[in-house]
Parts: structure tokens; C-alpha cells; sequence
């Protein structure tokens, strides 16, 4: 009678073991499903302010090529290491060279800029990497067409930690209607 009674006993011990091991792990997984639905919420919630932050900076990208169109502006950027440009879809535009064709510093120089005004402007760069700024300047270009345009372009050089030049960014703005006046 004893030992039925502790067998019972140990039954019943292991079975109630059990269920509370059972209810451990059903509380654990309760746990581990709101936090996956906390997170998900929040997950949600980034996404949703990232496609706003999105549309808002191509709203914002597309008000600025109109701008740059409307005042026949374009902007660029010299990688002075390598002597890569990149253009804006303007300047593209405004000296009339096809999209995507890749640009070097050394090759645009020689030909767009007009044989009489290469040397100003190679003197205006040399002068800007050792004042920081692309003073205004005006120089003719013969465009991919052959047009000749008039442009108005400042820039500014920036520096690496050591204190050597890296980038020139500017702007070319065509005035060649308004010097026709």
C-alpha cells in the first residue's frame, strides 16, 4: 500500500513537474510571440517613415533639377585623385554631351573649354587648391554640338585630414543669352 501510494505519489510529482515545466514554456512563448509583435509594429513604423523620408527627397530632387534647369545651372564634382567628374542631368545638358559618358578633368578641359580661355581656367584651379575657393569665372566652351556657350562657374576645393585637396564642387551656370544682351 505504501509504495502504491508512492508510486502514485511520484506519478503525480512527475506530472505536476510537468505542467508546470508546460506552463514555463507556454509563458515563455507567450513572451517571445509579443515582442515579436512589439518589434514587428516598430519594424512596420520604420518602414512607413522611411518611404515618407523617401518620396519626400525624390519630391525634393526633382524641385532641384527643375531649379537647376529653369537657371541653366549645373553642378559638378572633381575628384582631384583621379581626375573623374560627375555632372548633373543640367550640365549634361548644357554642354550637350550624352549622359553616362565618363568624364576625366584632363579630357573635358581639352575638349569643351575654348582653346583661348584654357589657360585662365587652369590657373583659376591651380589658384583654388591652394585658396580653398574656385573664384567666379567666366570662359567659353565649345559645346558637343559646337556651340559656343558662355559660362559663369565657382567652386570650392575640399581637403583630407592631411590637408591635401581631394574634391573641387562647383557650379557652371550658361549666360550666354544674358552676355548676348
Amino acid at each position: 500500500w505504501f509504495r502504491a501510494l508512492a508510486v502514485m505519489f511520484g506519478i503525480g510529482f512527475l506530472i505536476g513537474g510537468f505542467r508546470w515545466r508546460v506552463t514555463a514554456v507556454e509563458n515563455r512563448n507567450r513572451k517571445l510571440a509579443e515582442l515579436v509583435e512589439e518589434r514587428t509594429s516598430q519594424l512596420e513604423q520604420e518602414i512607413a517613415e522611411r518611404q515618407r523620408v523617401e518620396e519626400m527627397l525624390r519630391e525634393r530632387e526633382a524641385s532641384l533639377k527643375e531649379a537647376q534647369r529653369l537657371a541653366r545651372i549645373g553642378t559638378w564634382e572633381a575628384d582631384l585623385l583621379t581626375g573623374n567628374l560627375t555632372w548633373s542631368e543640367e550640365l549634361y545638358h548644357i554642354l550637350h554631351v550624352t549622359p553616362g559618358k565618363d568624364l576625366h578633368l584632363n579630357a573635358i578641359m581639352s575638349e569643351l573649354m575654348h582653346p583661348d580661355d584654357k589657360t585662365m581656367a587652369e590657373n583659376a584651379i591651380q589658384e583654388a587648391l591652394v585658396t580653398g575657393e574656385l573664384q567666379p569665372l567666366e570662359f567659353s566652351v565649345i559645346r558637343g554640338d559646337g556651340e559656343e556657350r558662355v559660362l559663369w562657374c565657382r567652386g570650392k576645393v575640399f581637403y583630407n585630414p592631411y590637408g591635401e585637396p581631394v574634391r573641387l564642387v562647383g557650379i557652371d551656370q550658361d549666360i550666354t543669352e544674358r552676355k548676348r544682351m
